[in-house]
């Protein structure tokens, strides 16, 4: 504002600058601002011509009076800041409703990264009591790999086909003989009807090692005729 003074009583042309002295104001991204300084911007222009309106009317042959050209310019002057100040206003709205909308896409963003964060924490915690879990696509016959402990990775080869993969990890901790019945429980061509009318099947055998070891199919989701599309499959040591 006080360059703008300087300006108007040191003659110096200010038909560019006094529009962009509010427009500084935009970076600040608040209305408030912006509106005072729109006001002590325009005040300033007033209180300036006013102090140099004498000199003005001088050099001008078609003002006879001081007042008849500060009310010339200043009313050219009131017309410009009127235009500048709503085009400004609207300009700090959208500004202002541009950053609020990142702000608060980026609070939603981060609370839900927290939130997704807080499930995969208790998913892990769960899944660490398993010595195996599958997520088993039955419709494409894939699976991804969860959980699965060391031991059960020596025995078993992501290159086999998923039966023969599951049938890996469980035979490796089963005794030799409840395999027929683990065999008729990991069969996955029944598997579909098994779960037809239920979403957990699931059996015991003697474990290898010690204790018992539980087998389970939790039903995930159904295809759009209501046929299982994906299961979960777990393996875990009762002790």
């Amino acid at each position: 504002m006080g360059v703008l003074t300087f300006m108007c009583t040191a003659k110096v042309g200010v038909y560019i600058t006094y529009a962009l002295v509010p427009m500084v104001s935009l970076f600040y991204c608040e209305k408030k601002i912006y509106l005072i300084s729109v006001a002590l911007n325009y005040a300033m222009i007033l209180v300036s011509n006013v102090l140099v309106s004498d000199f003005r009317s001088l050099v001008r042959s078609d003002f006879h009076e001081p007042l008849d050209w500060f009310i010339a310019v200043m009313g050219g002057y009131t017309i410009e800041s009127i235009a500048i100040g709503m085009a400004g206003y609207y300009l700090c709205n959208r500004i202002s409703n541009h950053f609020r909308s990142i702000y608060t896409s980026n609070i939603v963003l981060d609370q839900k990264y927290r939130d997704e964060e807080h499930k995969d924490r208790v998913t892990r915690a769960i899944t660490s009591l398993y010595q195996c879990v599958y997520v088993v696509d039955l419709k494409n016959d894939t699976y991804e790999v969860v959980q699965r402990d060391p031991f059960v990775s020596d025995v078993v080869r992501d290159e086999d086909n998923l039966a023969t993969n599951i049938e890996r990890a469980v035979f490796a901790l089963v005794e030799t003989e409840d395999k027929l019945q683990m065999l008729e429980f990991l069969d996955l061509k029944t598997l579909p009807a098994r779960l037809d009318q239920q979403s957990l099947i699931f059996a015991e055998c003697q474990g290898k090692l010690h204790g018992r070891v539980q087998l389970s199919f939790i039903l995930v989701e159904r295809d759009e005729e209501g046929r299982p599309a994906s299961v979960v499959f777990t393996l875990r040591q009762v002790a």
